[in-house]
Order: C-alpha cells, then structure tokens, then sequence
C-alpha cells in the first residue's frame, strides 16, 4: 500500500495516521469552503487555512487508509450551510 504518515492537531489531543498517497489533492473555490476556513482560521491560535488565492486545500484519502490513534471524539463536521442534495 505504502508508508504512513503520521499527523496531529497543534493541540496535541488528536492525531491519525494515513496510510499510502491521496486520491486526490484540490483546492476548493466555492463561497462555503471559503467561509468555513474563514471561520477556522479565525480562531484563537489556529494556522492560515485559505492560500493567496483564497481557496482551501483539501487532500483526500480513502477510508481504509486512515486510522485515528487519539482524540477522534474531538472532531466534527462543520458547513456553513446545509449540503445541496447533488453533494450527498
């Protein structure tokens, strides 16, 4: 499959493990993906999350090559607002 990468929040409470390269690696542009990094990248010590262009990276892997090893109940979903249906 390949090597895994080990990675982390600032924090230090959550860390997962992706196993091999992404199926993809893309920078959203829409208005949503926009706001949210906006609002992330807004919080109290959190690193720049929109580029220059102002859009948001986004690295995809599959499921079965990512393994959390601490803190996954820290996480959530975050949207700006709800998901068209085409989105799933």
């Amino acid at each position: 499959m390949g090597e895994a990468t080990q990675i982390g929040c600032a924090c230090g409470q959550t860390h997962l493990e992706v196993e091999g390269k992404p199926v993809a690696s893309v920078e959203y542009c829409c208005n949503s993906c926009r706001e949210a990094a906006r609002r992330m990248q807004g919080l109290e010590g959190a690193p720049r999350t929109l580029t220059d262009h102002g859009t948001t990276p986004f690295v995809m892997y599959r499921k079965d090559r990512v393994r959390f090893l601490a803190g996954a109940s820290n996480l959530r979903g975050s949207a700006c607002r709800p998901r068209p249906p085409a989105c799933g």
